[in-house]
């Protein structure tokens, strides 16, 4: 099945398993960790934590104000900014 996940915390951490879809991910405070996304890209932005992905079947756009991003395998195009 084919699912798109929008997800938004002011707060809080963000963890994603194994989705086949787009993802979106924001937080004010806190980390996001994505495990394997399939037939989607990936869209993520935090204002206070890491953002780790593992891999990803699409493109990536990673935003962090205030940590690292640690990126695995991805099979598109990378953009990513701290």
């Amino acid at each position: 099945m084919y699912y798109n996940v929008e997800l938004n915390t002011g707060g809080g951490s963000i963890n994603v398993g194994d989705i086949n879809g787009k993802v979106e991910a924001d937080t004010s405070g806190g980390s996001i960790s994505v495990s394997v996304v399939t037939g989607g890209d990936v869209n993520m932005e935090t204002s206070g934590g890491s953002i780790d992905i593992e891999k990803v079947d699409g493109d990536v756009l990673a935003d962090t104000s205030g940590e690292s991003i640690d990126i695995g395998e991805v099979t598109g195009e990378v953009s990513g900014d701290t």
